[in-house]
């Protein structure tokens, strides 16, 4: 029995299909292995429940007053949280400013992703710009004039 859990190494000599992948056990015998599906990198605003919604409103909220740098990041750890993605390396995130100026999209993505257009700046004593996600930027941008 024991030897079915000390698995040595991939097969060589079938390539990696999608999500599974063989290996060979100490005995020899072959099994199938699953790993982990790639986290999304974004969620759909639209798609969330209205808790879901509510806690991400509070937490940008908070993140576009807030006057210290740990402030910020717990708020936009609240937002990756509630949209069920992980916080990317710039901790900072926004969702699509098209969701209520344009075409309605929801898009919560990470705000220093290639491709993001920004459509406002942020207010003073504001910490948030309003920004289109990349495929909004792409396909429709509304660019600041400022």
């Amino acid at each position: 029995m024991l030897n079915w859990v000390l698995w040595t190494h991939h097969t060589a000599t079938e390539p990696r299909k999608g999500p599974v992948q063989r290996i060979s056990t100490t005995l020899g015998a072959t099994v199938a292995l699953m790993t982990h599906a790639p986290a999304r990198l974004h969620a759909d605003y639209t798609a969330l429940s209205p808790t879901a919604q509510a806690v991400i409103d509070k937490a940008f909220e908070d993140a576009d007053a807030a006057l210290t740098t740990s402030d910020y990041t717990d708020a936009m750890e609240y937002v990756a949280i509630a949209a069920s993605i992980p916080l990317p390396a710039s901790k900072d995130l926004a969702v699509c400013d098209c969701l209520h100026h344009g075409c309605g999209c929801g898009a919560i993505f990470d705000s220093h992703a290639q491709g993001v257009v920004v459509t406002a700046p942020a207010d003073p004593d504001c910490n948030l710009s309003q920004l289109q996600c990349p495929t909004c930027g792409h396909d429709h941008p509304r660019p600041s004039a400022a």
